[in-house]
């Protein structure tokens, strides 16, 4: 008989997850949770209080139970009674019996029916409160334990549900301001927009088209960058927080955008045979520091160690260094991105092969690593390990596939070898001059 119970149980969680996964606005999230509440909870009113980020305070989401004016009365005094209480330093409250409540640790309700049993459980995602359901029933004892442990996995869903809806609301928004910029992009280059579409006709048309118009796309996106960068610098001080939050967005939203784009064009140009090396000495020394202080931020967030293995005396190579730093940063950064607290070696060297001598650089890291089907893929444009990868780190499959034609055409050839769990070994290799 438990069986068969646990089996319902498991199938009607089962249901609520993939009816809170799906919801898509704040609207259809309410409706999910009272319906969840409803299956799983039997008590006379419920409630479930979520904090409203904008208007700062906690609002009431889910009334189940409420009058009308209850449900008001509820929300204009939660900051004050045990939902704010609760939120502000978070923790379960069950009364079983409130008339046996010595504590006093719940205040009265003033309700149609005499409350007898209370139950209070804060909604946080990691350590971050987001809201607190409120239970109250008129039996004694109305919780089980076994009601309790399926109201904390649904507590858990619920942060977890919240958080990310506000996260989407979050990029929406900013995408949508982004799009209108975009948008008057388009209206003022009508004409390229034309040459745009008779581009699509071929692949190569459309790569050599795309690599004239660098200047023309990131040019507006800069503009954006640097009138919001001004924004911030000039009202940050004294602006709502609410603003400052959105124009940060905004900005980061723009340097990604402008990020992508330039990726596209810059492997465009080098689809059609439009991107031009300038080949000179290379001062590896700086050209090291450089690339470690563009890594560091993600070494840091990533509370990884940096390791330069090199001799005293740095080879001498005569090549682009523009494209060189590029492909450095892209592969130590991948190496912070995919490594969390562990080691990132960075070693260079030379060798000799049939006469001709290379300056080696290879990238190790201690991260999670790759099975040997995403070794043979990684190098593909816009392709990443696995979609799990794409929505856990971000990215677009870009950077790696950059890098190898850069290599290829500097005259040398990058490789890669890796398993999962044990992390990756980039390794290029360059002419010590490039090819004539």
């Amino acid at each position: 008989m438990n069986e068969v119970i646990d089996q319902h149980l498991i199938e009607q969680l089962s249901t609520i997850a993939s009816g809170l996964a799906s919801v898509h606005d704040l609207a259809s999230f309410a409706e999910e949770v009272e319906r969840a509440l409803t299956v799983l909870v039997d008590a006379e009113y419920n409630g479930l209080y979520l904090w409203d980020f904008e208007a700062m305070r906690l609002r009431l989401f889910v009334a189940r139970g409420f009058s009308e004016e209850e449900r008001r009365e509820a929300e204009r005094t939660a900051w004050d009674r045990h939902p704010g209480s609760i939120f502000r330093q978070p923790r379960m409250i069950h009364i079983p019996d409130v008339e046996l409540d010595g504590g006093r640790q719940t205040q009265s309700s003033a309700r149609a029916f005499a409350v007898r049993s209370r139950l209070f459980m804060p909604v946080m995602y990691q350590r971050q409160p987001l809201g607190v359901f409120g239970f109250g029933s008129s039996r004694v004892n109305n919780f089980a334990s076994r009601d309790i442990e399926v109201l904390k996995f649904v507590c858990r869903l619920t942060g977890v549900v919240y958080r990310q809806l506000l996260d989407r609301m979050a990029r929406q928004r900013v995408e949508s301001e982004l799009a209108g910029a975009l948008e008057q992009l388009k209206v003022a280059n009508v004409d390229l927009q034309h040459a745009r579409d008779q581009a699509l006709d071929a692949t190569r048309a459309k790569s050599a088209f795309l690599a004239t118009m660098s200047h023309e796309l990131r040019t507006p996106l800069n503009a954006i960058i640097g009138y919001t960068e001004l924004i911030i610098e000039e009202y940050a001080a004294g602006a709502d927080p609410g603003l400052t939050r959105d124009l940060v967005r905004v900005d980061a939203s723009a340097r990604h955008l402008l990020g992508l784009i330039s990726d596209v064009l810059d492997l465009s140009k080098i689809e059609a045979g439009k991107f031009t090396l300038h080949a000179e000495d290379v001062d590896l020394a700086s050209l090291i520091a450089s690339v470690d202080a563009a890594c560091r931020p993600g070494q840091q967030r990533s509370d990884n160690r940096f390791v330069l293995d090199a001799p005293e005396r740095l080879p001498a190579l005569r090549a682009d260094a523009t494209a060189l730093r590029r492909v450095l940063i892209n592969l130590l950064g991948n190496a912070h991105k995919f490594t969390q607290r562990g080691v990132v070696t960075l070693r260079i060297g030379e060798q000799e092969v049939g006469g001709a001598r290379r300056v080696v650089f290879t990238v190790e890291d201690s991260g999670i690593g790759m099975s040997e089907a995403q070794v043979r893929r990684i190098f593909d444009a816009f392709t990443q390990a696995d979609a799990s990868i794409s929505r856990r780190f971000g990215g677009t499959g870009l950077g790696l596939a950059i890098t190898q034609q850069l290599v290829h055409l500097m005259g040398g050839d990058i490789g890669v070898t890796s398993a999962p769990g044990l992390g990756s070994t980039f390794s290029l290799w360059l002419p010590v001059a490039p090819p004539s």
